[in-house]
C-alpha cells in the first residue's frame, strides 16, 4: 500500500488485496505455533518457524511412505496422478524459466507475457478441507 490512497475504488483494492494477502498467510497458521502480532514485526521468529515447517516437510518426504506423515493427513493429491502432475509442473517451471532467461536476460527470444501465471496443478484450500 502507498501512502496516497487516491481514489475510493483504488483505496479499496488496496484494502481488498491486503486482505487477501493476510488470509493467503493464514495458510501457514496451523503449522506456525506462535501469533504474530503484526505491529511488533517478529521477522526472525517467523523465519524460524517457518524454516521448522519446511525441515518437517523435507522429513516426512524422506520416510518411505510420506502420506503416513501428520502434515499429509487432508490432502487429497497425494496420488499417482498428483506426483506426476507435480513432475510435469517442475518440467514446465523449468522451461518456463530457461524461456524467461532467454527473453528477459539474453534477449534471444521475443518476450512472451502471456501464460506467466498459468499453474497445472490444483490448488487446496483450507477452506475446501472444512466443508
Amino acid at each position: 500500500m502507498t501512502r496516497k490512497s487516491g481514489d475510493n475504488k483504488n483505496l479499496h483494492r488496496q484494502i481488498k488485496g491486503s486482505q487477501d494477502e493476510i488470509e493467503r498467510l493464514s495458510v501457514f497458521d496451523e503449522f506456525i505455533d506462535t501469533v504474530i502480532n503484526i505491529d511488533d514485526r517478529p521477522a526472525p521468529d517467523r523465519y524460524e518457524q517457518l524454516w521448522t515447517l519446511s525441515n518437517q516437510i523435507y522429513a516426512a518426504f524422506q520416510n518411505l511412505d510420506p502420506n503416513s506423515n501428520s502434515l499429509f493427513e487432508y490432502t487429497t493429491q497425494n496420488t499417482l496422478k498428483g506426483y506426476s502432475n507435480i513432475e510435469t509442473c517442475y518440467q514446465h517451471g523449468i522451461e518456463r524459466m530457461q524461456d524467461l532467461l532467454a527473453q528477459e536476460v539474453y534477449l534471444t527470444k521475443k518476450k512472451n507475457t502471456k501464460g506467466r501465471a498459468s499453474k497445472n496443478l490444483v490448488k487446496d484450500t483450507v477452506a475446501n478441507f472444512k466443508q
